[in-house]
């Protein structure tokens, strides 16, 4: 895949943290569609309405070796919201991740309308709290394809423990 105007790659080499320290999202992106492609990073301490680590109205986000740790929504998607396009995830991993209110979608992440395709990925002590809704995923229109996938201890407080989606397929292998 190459790189263009309208792609954006941020990737880490060596032992490489992006903390917000609870102040802010940690990576926000306006306008798009775009292609933004995280590698090699960790992610933590997001903090915002939507997304606390990653924010993106239109774009298809690519991850490879990201960790995304204790990051937090006050509404959708604890670590990451996506509101159209794709997200592809390979050996990556959602941790301690949180969306708490009065209709919490998405401890993990929340993607309002695209697939989610994940390959060798762990999403662990996620939660969807207050009325929540999918404690890891939370997918409203896309398809949801996970190989070699760890779903543990992850909890929402209404519905979805692990995930909900809304409307598409389910494919586990």
């Amino acid at each position: 895949h190459g790189i263009d105007e309208r792609t954006f790659l941020i990737e880490g080499i060596g032992d490489v943290f992006i903390d917000a320290g609870g102040a802010d999202r940690v990576v926000t992106v306006e306008g798009g569609p775009f292609r933004v492609e995280l590698a090699n990073l960790v992610l933590m301490g997001g903090y915002a309405s939507q997304g606390g680590a990653f924010y993106a109205e239109a774009a298809d986000l690519f991850l490879d070796g990201v960790l995304m740790l204790d990051n937090v929504a006050t509404s959708e998607g604890g670590a990451v919201f996506l509101g159209s396009g794709d997200v592809m995830a390979f050996q990556s991993e959602w941790a301690h991740n949180e969306v708490n209110a009065f209709g919490a979608y998405g401890g993990a992440i929340s993607l309002a309308e695209g697939d989610f395709v994940g390959d060798d990925v762990v999403f662990h002590n996620n939660a969807a709290k207050g009325v929540g809704f999918g404690g890891a995923l939370f997918l409203h229109e896309g398809d949801l394809i996970l190989s070699d996938a760890v779903l543990r201890n992850n909890e929402s407080s209404l519905r979805g423990g692990a995930v909900l989606l809304s409307s598409g397929d389910v494919e586990l292998v």
